[in-house]
């Protein structure tokens, strides 16, 4: 698997410290880091999970305030957000 980097404004370790994300999640957030019109079904191929499980850990990072879907599912985009209110 290709390694991926995070722009650096957004840092795993932050994330990982102060909302106890897993890797699967880790992986989301980087491979949207790296395309952010990436779909589904890529993430889920590239994570290696299926496609309910990886919307289960999508819908987990959106609760948390850490991404968010700009637009519909076809022309739309993610974008990764630092939201630490608690």
């Amino acid at each position: 698997m290709n390694e991926r980097v995070l722009p650096d404004e957004i840092k795993i370790e932050d994330l990982k410290t102060d909302l106890k994300i897993s890797s699967p999640e880790e992986q989301i957030i980087a491979i949207i880091a790296s395309d952010n019109k990436v779909n589904i079904s890529k993430i889920a191929q590239e994570i290696g999970k299926g496609i309910t499980v990886t919307k289960e850990y999508i819908n987990k990072l959106k609760a948390e305030g850490i991404l968010k879907r700009i637009g519909p599912a076809k022309g739309g985009y993610w974008e990764i957000t630092k939201n630490f209110e608690h």
